[in-house]
């Protein structure tokens, strides 16, 4: 399977501390990967790297073209907990805002706001956080971006709704989407991962695929509590 993205020796320094040290590594197209590691290991800081939010040392390649600081790039998406609709905004018109710079699938911002019972024409000022983080998800899964990256984007949601959350990103993966997640809820995404990187001290302990974990372990989220004991 071709690769669509390519990570390497991606390095960060603030402040005369390592954050990544050459950080390298390769995500075929439609796989799901997950993103895990303590608190502060700098999996915020890659992702936004490979989103092309923010300078770097290193490269990122996504479908073939290197990453460039000074031009917006359309293939690829970062979404976080940090809530970036205005909350006198909509969910609808949000899209609109995002149909300027990306094609918007509305078939499936209507699909997935009627199975999270997200109101598509309310305020989103007006809702929970919970709420808005899914009105978030539903809109950026919905863009034609071939690179998705959550950033712990469901942190607040209702533990009923994350079946439906899972359901929306393979949903996205066999649509032809390829999707980095970090998040602490092991138990619930572990399931759905097609490789799993771990970093730590600055490095990448190890990117496996899930398999090969399940082969050693009981399962993927087992593996990674095993990791993160005492961290």
């Amino acid at each position: 399977m071709k690769n669509l993205l390519q990570v390497q020796d991606v390095y960060q320094q603030i402040r005369g501390r390592v954050i990544l040290d050459k950080i390298s590594f390769d995500v075929a197209s439609e796989e799901i990967v997950g993103l895990f590691g303590p608190n502060g290991a700098g999996k915020s800081t890659l992702l936004r790297k490979i989103a092309n939010t923010e300078q770097m040392i290193g490269n990122v390649v996504i479908n073939g073209i290197p990453n460039d600081f000074t031009k917006f790039r359309t293939d690829v998406i970062l979404v976080t907990g940090d809530i970036e609709i205005p909350r006198l905004m909509t969910l609808r018109n949000y899209c609109k805002l995002l149909s300027t710079s990306f094609e918007i699938d509305n078939n499936f911002v209507e699909e997935y706001c009627q199975k999270l019972e997200i109101d598509i024409d309310a305020r989103l000022g007006s809702l929970s956080k919970g709420n808005k983080e899914m009105a978030q998800l539903i809109a950026c899964l919905a863009t034609n971006s071939k690179l998705v990256l959550l950033d712990e984007p469901f942190s607040a949601i209702d533990i009923y709704k994350r079946d439906v959350i899972l359901e929306m990103i393979i949903d996205s993966k066999l649509s032809g989407k390829t999707i980095i997640i970090t998040t602490h809820l092991i138990d619930e995404i572990s399931p759905i991962l097609d490789k799993v990187a771990y970093i730590h001290d600055t490095k990448l302990e190890f990117y496996l695929d899930s398999e090969e974990i399940q082969e050693q372990s009981d399962s993927v989220a087992s593996y990674l509590k095993e990791r993160f004991k005492g961290e």
